[in-house]
């Protein structure tokens, strides 16, 4: 028997299927015996149980399946296979990995078209998968065409070419299909909340009813007949000829209802129920229900809160609106008390996206209880995300920024390791690209110098190897190995990096060369993806357990053509593309309390009190009608079929007749990349059309546009919001007093401006005791790297002294292979290779070769020619030094190192690269604290009357005076440890072409008293944050011309610097740990401030000259 209940009201069909089950004992059936229920999702199987659980006090022995395994279970014991997706899957990949023969030549073709094994096995993968989906799709939607394939008949589709070898691949792969079963079921069969379903389930129920009770409880949003509503596009309704929610959103329920009510011969119990109230949203819900178009007589009324809809400006503004309208119903004094649990929100696309944005601001609205079972999740989950990222890992380049973006993720990292640790050692090791020496071969490369292989094992030896005074190691039963500089491998935590590299290598390894069942290599990614994958965020331990759980489902594709779990071995490359589909089909769950957040698609038509939908974009919803060239449907539509876009529209018909009391549609009005604005989706276009004649004066002012900043809202309850609102009120006031409008105000700016009175409160929305001067902490010590960007740029000389960075390295990246020596790495070879006792060409060749072994230097057939470019600039530069000081040796240049806690003044140590003298560092005084400025020195003559420089770019006045900074400040230090005051010179070599140039600085001599006291006042202001812009450049630009600028004048010209036009010359703001220097503020005293730091350097220069 078959029995169909429609109605309109998830609740009254609840009703209903409580009653039937209350009644069960009528058929001899007691409380014990299972109560089997279909639904189509989990969110129904919840409403569903709940709901019993009210009724009846108890759901007691309520068993909720999902249909398709249901079936599959039925068809199993009478021992028969349905055919599914997974069972699709898995044949056509044992068949892919043989011969196809000349009948699937097409498919042969396309699986042979990659250049790679690797690439033939992601095509077997992918189309192995793509054509289960659609077969299994074909056997629930066209039976017949299955049937005749099977039977070596056409099913005369228009795409006969297609048609030829997907009827082969299912001969070939399917186990046959039947739609009947013989036996009758042992209980009644509930089947519940569905929407609708193919058509073979539609004859699966029918011949179940034959010898079962069947009964179906379906949703049916129109009381009247509608089965001849035709499907008609927003734009194409008459006014006056039909209601426009069912014609252009109902044909999947329509052709759903039609096809059961063929069924039941028309017999169905119908449990409608008519909206209440006179509200906007009860009278769209009556149209639809009793299929009135616009020829309504009921006269309009003003509009009301049961429907609006809102523009929002971005993501974050459409939830944050939705933040405050939750507090304002739980405020709401009323008859019935409104709790969370009676608010839903739905997401109708973009769920990635809108997932984090929901948690996070409901979070910050007073912390809003929240329920995110029901959000339908891909790998957009941060667990999910780095499972994809560590399988898909071996069959890429790994690039160093691969790489370390999976060393360095927060579930894969250990607490002992930091990101920047990976970073520095990776750097040190100069690994390029490529899990080893395999990656290389057919290339240039011929020596192993760029791998994670071989950078790895580099650092491991360093832990206890000691390399010459070029930094290799050299020993015979594995050559000369370049090894990281000792102070990083005396580190702890390189001793962790080794051990988390290493396994990652050898999991890439594995990946990449093995060979197994696909079972195995789900039992073996399990093992691994556990031990690399640890929970760190509370969420975790259940979103890497669901990630091992779809891997673990792998094992149902390990099958033959016979259907015997024996399947073929398969390459690493195939699992991975398995393993990726899966986890990013996959779905999780979450808490049940608080307000209720799911997808449109689960939700749809549960009932809610108060329901927001968001995600109804012009751009998104409703999800485009994609014609697929591989589904023959796509060009011959069937009743029942339902498109993307048709699916959608019917979900948001479903979700208004299931909103109660109030229903806000949400849509982004404005791009948030452009800023252009946008309109509504036509799914919202068709509610406002509905509502034509309803709605006084018209249904657009149903829509309101929502504050661009949520500091413009009045009333609000997101936590940040107020504070932000009088912040900005505050921070206008304060910019129109200081001229400073449109750009950021530091503490101490506000502060001075602000009337005495006002400074508490000032304060205190900064969240500040007091200035941050006296807060500030002094560094440990100064670098002489630091002192010299602080003269260059305040912003970026700050941060690096309060970073404590060293080096010019420590600002930049890499990672690429090292096609042609930067001229960076040019002249750090030449500094190395200044000749020790040899002639320039075998120090050259040591130096090239050590530095070609530690990746910063080109390799194989592009390593000679470069070295011949280094070695034709290395002997120039000598012969420019023994030219402008005859009888100098070069081997005599020296270094002076200063360290801090040294007790003998100078020490000589070493002769790598050249002679360096440990010398005390001088000490300032910042904050009763004495500081040591450290760092080593540029190569000087021993007598320090001359010290060598390189400039990366050719030497113009402008460069060369940057390039001085570094020598006046060596200067002072050497005069400040107590050196007799001389002059000095600085040469200064730049590249112009493949030549060198010369440029030379003399300073004039510097007594220690002044030394002093310029470092004191360096190391103070540099222990200062200063949040401007004051490049050096445009100033020292002027110095070049000797040309005079009023302040306005070389203000504008800063300002054109941090232009936006792609040809302006960067500054020395542009380089350094602080993003985006055009953000910051140019003082008004610029030019005042640039002299007042830069006049001490200048004034200490007496001559510049070209050589």
């Amino acid at each position: 028997m078959l029995d169909l209940v429609h109605s309109n009201d998830l609740e009254q069909l609840l009703d209903a299927l409580a009653e039937r089950i209350d009644g069960r004992e009528a058929l001899g059936f007691d409380l014990l015996d299972p109560i089997d229920v279909l639904v189509p999702n989990s969110a129904t199987d919840a409403f569903v149980r709940r709901g019993l659980a009210e009724r009846r006090g108890v759901a007691l022995n309520v068993r909720t399946r999902w249909l398709e395994s249901f079936a599959a279970e039925l068809f199993r014991a009478e021992g028969a296979e349905l055919p599914s997706r997974q069972l699709y899957e898995g044949r056509l990949l044992a068949l892919f990995a043989g011969e196809l023969g000349p009948e699937l030549s097409t498919v042969a073709q396309y699986l042979g078209g990659a250049h790679t094994a690797a690439g033939k096995d992601v095509r077997r993968a992918q189309l192995a998968r793509r054509l289960a989906t659609i077969f299994e799709e074909y056997g629930w939607s066209r039976p017949e065409w299955i049937e005749g394939w099977l039977a070596n008949r056409g099913a005369e589709t228009s795409r006969p070419e297609v048609e030829e070898w997907q009827s082969e691949l299912v001969r070939r792969v399917s186990p046959g299909i039947r739609l009947q079963l013989d036996t009758a079921l042992p209980r009644p069969l509930y089947v519940f909340g569905f929407s609708y379903f193919a058509r073979s389930f539609h004859a699966l129920l029918s011949g179940l009813a034959q010898k079962s009770v069947v009964s179906i409880f379906s949703f049916n949003p129109c009381r009247e007949f509608w089965e001849d509503v035709a499907a008609k596009p927003l734009g194409t309704v008459a006014r006056e000829e039909e209601n426009v929610l069912l014609s252009s959103c109902g044909r999947p329920g329509r052709d759903h209802v039609r096809f059961l009510d063929e069924l039941t011969g028309f017999s169905a119990e119908t449990r409608f129920s008519e909206p209440s109230g006179r509200s906007i949203l009860s009278r769209l819900q009556a149209d639809v229900l009793l299929r009135v178009g616009h020829s309504r007589t009921a006269p309009p009324i003003p509009a009301d809160d049961s429907l609006r809809v809102l523009n929002a400006p971005s993501l974050r503004r459409a939830v944050e609106a939705i933040a405050d309208e939750i507090w304002t119903l739980m405020n709401l004094e009323c008859e019935q008390p409104v709790s969370f649990s009676d608010i839903s929100v739905l997401v109708a696309s973009r769920e990635e996206a809108f997932a984090p944005v929901v948690t996070a601001v409901f979070e910050g609205a007073n912390q809003i209880p929240l329920s995110t079972r029901f959000l339908v999740r891909t790998n957009s989950s941060s667990i999910a995300q780095i499972c994809c990222a560590l399988i898909e890992l071996p069959f890429g380049p790994m690039t160093r920024k691969e790489v370390i973006t999976v060393l360095s993720h927060p579930n894969i990292r250990p607490p002992e390791l930091s990101t920047r640790d990976i970073e520095r050692v990776v750097a040190e090791l100069g690994i390029a690209f490529g899990l080893d020496a395999s990656d290389h071969l057919g290339t240039y490369v011929e020596r192993d110098v760029l791998s994670w292989d071989q950078g790895v094992s580099r650092a491991a030896l360093s832990l206890f190897a000691e390399p010459d005074e070029f930094g290799v190691y050299e020993h015979a039963a594995i050559g000369p190995v370049a090894l990281p500089a000792r102070s990083l491998a005396s580190l702890e935590w390189v001793g962790h990096f080794v051990a988390l590299a290493r396994a990652l290598i050898d999991f890439a390894r594995v990946m990449r060369v093995e060979s197994m069942r696909i079972s195995e290599w789900a039992t073996w990614l399990v093992d691994r993806v556990a031990k690399f994958i640890r929970p760190v965020a509370k969420e975790d331990g259940r979103e890497l357990e669901r990630c091992l759980d779809q891997l673990e489902r792998l094992e149902g594709l390990d099958t033959d053509l016979s259907g015997e779990a024996r399947g073929p071995r398969v390459s690493g490359r195939l699992v991975a593309e398995l393993a990726r589909a899966a986890l990013a089909s996959s779905s999780g769950g979450a808490r049940w309390e608080g307000v209720t957040v799911g997808s449109l698609e689960a939700l749809r038509a549960i009932p809610s009190r108060f329901t927001f939908i968001v995600g109804l974009d012009e751009t998104s919803f409703p999800a485009p009608a994609r014609r697929d060239p591989l589904d023959l449907r796509s060009t011959q539509r069937a009743p029942l079929d339902v498109s993307a876009t048709e699916h959608d529209r019917y979900a948001l018909l479903e979700a208004i007749m299931g909103a109660r009391e109030r229903l806000t549609l949400v849509y982004l009005g404005r791009d948030e990349q452009s800023g252009e604005p946008i309109g509504p989706s036509r799914a919202i276009e068709s509610v406002l059309f509905a509502l034509e004649g309803h709605v006084d004066p018209s249904p657009r002012v149903l829509i309101s546009d929502l504050p661009i900043r949520r500091s413009d809202v009045t009333l609000t309850f997101v936590d940040e919001a107020p504070r932000e609102a009088e912040a900005r009120a505050i921070g206008a006031s304060i910019r129109a007093r200081a001229g400073l409008e449109g750009t950021p105000l530091e503490a101490r700016a506000v502060v001075e401006v602000v009337h005495p009175t006002e400074r508490r409160a000032a304060l205190d929305l900064m969240g500040l005791d007091d200035l941050p001067e006296p807060s500030r902490r002094p560094p440990e010590s100064f670098s002489i790297y630091a002192l010299r960007r602080f003269l260059e740029c305040p912003l970026q000389g700050s941060a690096i002294a309060a970073l404590g960075l060293r080096t010019e390295r420590d600002e930049t990246g890499g990672g690429e292979e090292p096609f042609r020596a930067t001229p960076f790495d040019v002249w750090n070879l030449v500094e190395s290779a200044l000749p020790r006792g040899e002639s320039a060409k075998q120090s050259l060749s040591r130096a090239a070769r050590a530095a070609e072994l530690r990746g910063a230097f080109p390799t194989g057939r592009l390593a000679a020619p470069e070295r011949e470019r280094v070695l034709s600039l290395l002997e120039e530069v000598l012969d420019r030094i023994a030219s402008r000081f005859p009888g100098t040796r070069v081997d005599e240049l020296v270094r002076a190192r200063y360290v801090g806690g040294l007790d003998e003044p100078d020490v000589v140590v070493g002769r790598h690269r050249a002679t360096h003298h440990l010398c005390r560092a001088p000490t300032v005084e910042v904050m009763g604290r004495l500081i040591p400025i450290v760092g080593t020195t540029a190569l000087h003559l021993p007598n320090g009357a001359a010290s060598v420089h390189f400039s990366l770019r050719p030497v113009d006045a402008t460069a060369l005076y940057l390039r001085g900074l570094r020598p006046w400040i060596e200067l002072l230090l050497r005069a400040s440890a107590g050196q007799a005051p001389i002059a000095q010179d600085a040469l200064v070599f730049g590249l112009r072409g493949r030549s060198v140039e010369l440029c030379v600085l003399s300073f004039r001599p510097v007594h220690r008293a002044e030394a002093d006291a310029r470092l004191a006042e360096l190391a103070e202001e540099a222990s200062r944050v200063h949040p401007y812009l004051a490049p050096c450049d445009p100033y020292f630009d002027l110095a070049a011309r000797r040309a005079v600028e009023t302040p306005e004048a070389y203000r504008s010209r800063v300002r054109l610097r941090f232009g936006s036009a792609a040809d302006l010359r960067p500054t020395t703001s542009h380089r350094g740990p602080v993003p985006r220097p055009e953000r910051f503020p140019i003082p008004v005293d610029v030019l005042e401030q640039t002299q007042r730091r830069l006049a001490p350097y200048l004034e200490a220069i007496v001559d510049r000259e070209v050589v």
